[in-house]
């Protein structure tokens, strides 16, 4: 499955915010710049501010869907930031929840 944004990709901007752009994605339609800043951004939250002494690449990145979303980078490049990342997770059995983790803001 290839990226793909939701249905209205431009989220309503908030006086004085740049404004924020959001997509669904499996792992392997992420650009690796993509993929590499999604697992900084958690490894940074999860891992070192909030010192949590548990593995943050679990094996189930893989079978989730990611929903990130961007804001624009600093300066005129056209570039953009990951603002925010979270990974929604198929259920373990039939009639189970899915299941939403890796909740992270920067």
């Amino acid at each position: 499955m290839t990226a793909r944004p939701v249905d209205d990709p431009a989220l309503p901007a908030i006086a004085g915010r740049p404004p924020l752009t959001a997509f669904w994605a499996e792992m392997d339609a992420l650009a690796p710049r993509q993929l590499h800043d999604l697992l900084r951004l958690r490894v940074d939250v999860f891992v070192v501010e909030q010192a949590c002494p548990y593995p943050e690449i679990d094996g189930r990145d893989p079978q989730a869907r990611h929903l990130l979303v961007t804001a624009p980078g600093e300066g005129d490049t056209g570039e953009t930031e990951l603002a925010a990342c979270l990974r929604l997770l198929r259920p373990d059995a039939p009639g189970a929840p899915l299941r939403i983790g890796r909740i992270v803001v920067a």
